[in-house]
């Protein structure tokens, strides 16, 4: 795959006299025109630099390729590396992005949500009204019908190993996944979860889903919870001034990003129901920062699930 040169915003021009293009190995890109969807996507595929098991490779699914895939792709890398040694299939990843840039702000919130009030949510920060939400669903039935078909009709994948992951709403979406197509996926990864969207009604039925599966559990669902300390607190630069900080305090107070995830992970645990959770709070790290480890132990996680303690395996969740 490679990455031509950006338009300059300065007066030191980039030319194809004195730069190249960067080329990530090993990684290629679909136009992807989806039949249930109005706009079109991106597939960003990144592909382990080693022969394939008969089985074919553990496939690691994940939202926000736009901003994500460079990391998510040189993290496979090391991955690979890891596996290798210990003769372990890697990864490959798929990561969902838009073909046009701008239209990732522009959709991300309404293919990444799952239906609900909009009574129930919070005031944003900056005052705007909240765009339309809830398009979660038609966004999975894309993925599950037509992506993932696509992807196995190309590359070698082991569909008894398909990890779903994404971060923020990307981590919500995950999560509605569980809930609504538990076997889609064989292991799921939510990266600092917007509980709080929906007044945290995500929660409240992934508890519920413990509860029932506990009666007869048929399988164990593996899933990864992660979240970074600083998500509750502006620190630093990243912090605001005035009014736009004081209102950042607010959003981020009651949204409880921590405490959410803490809480669900907590609850799951206590529930000896279908889902199987581990649990991390990344010290020093905030919102934005959390995804990198996350998504780094998603790749391990999409190798094996075992690379995790579970909530109360020894006390600890690696």
């Amino acid at each position: 795959m490679t990455f031509s040169a950006f338009e300059p915003h300065s007066a030191h021009a980039v030319t194809e006299a004195d730069a190249e293009p960067l080329v990530v190995p090993n990684a290629f890109v679909h136009q992807f025109q989806p039949e249930k969807l109005d706009i079109a996507l991106r597939l960003y595929v990144s592909v382990p630099d080693v022969p394939p098991p008969d089985e074919g490779f553990p496939v690691l699914y994940a939202f926000d390729a736009d901003i994500s895939f460079i990391a998510l792709a040189d993290m496979a890398r090391n991955v690979t590396m890891s596996a290798r040694r210990v003769k372990r299939a890697p990864p490959l990843v798929v990561g969902i992005g838009y073909a046009a840039p701008e239209d990732h702000l522009k959709r991300r919130i309404y293919d990444l949500t799952p239906p609900t009030d909009i009574g129930k949510l919070p005031k944003r920060p900056n005052g705007l009204p909240w765009p339309k939400t809830g398009g979660g669903d038609a966004f999975l039935d894309v993925l599950i019908d037509e992506i993932k078909p696509f992807i196995a009709a190309r590359y070698p994948v082991d569909d008894r190993a398909e990890t779903l992951a994404g971060h923020s709403l990307g981590g919500l979406l995950v999560l509605h996944a569980l809930l609504t197509r538990a076997d889609a996926f064989d292991r799921y990864v939510a990266s600092s979860p917007s509980l709080w969207f929906g007044d945290r009604e995500t929660s409240d039925k992934l508890i519920a889903f413990q509860e029932q599966t506990a009666r007869s559990v048929s399988r164990k669902i593996p899933l990864r919870l992660t979240v970074g300390r600083l998500e509750e607190t502006p620190t630093g630069w990243r912090a605001q001034k005035g009014k736009a900080l004081e209102n950042r305090k607010v959003w981020l107070k009651n949204n409880r990003m921590v405490g959410n995830t803490k809480d669900l992970a907590e609850a799951l645990a206590k529930i000896n129901g279908a889902i199987q959770v581990s649990f991390d709070i990344y010290s020093g790290l905030g919102h934005a920062a959390a995804n990198y480890p996350a998504f780094y132990q998603a790749l391990e996680f999409a190798v094996g699930p075992d690379a995790f303690r579970a909530v109360g395996e020894e006390g600890k969740s690696r």
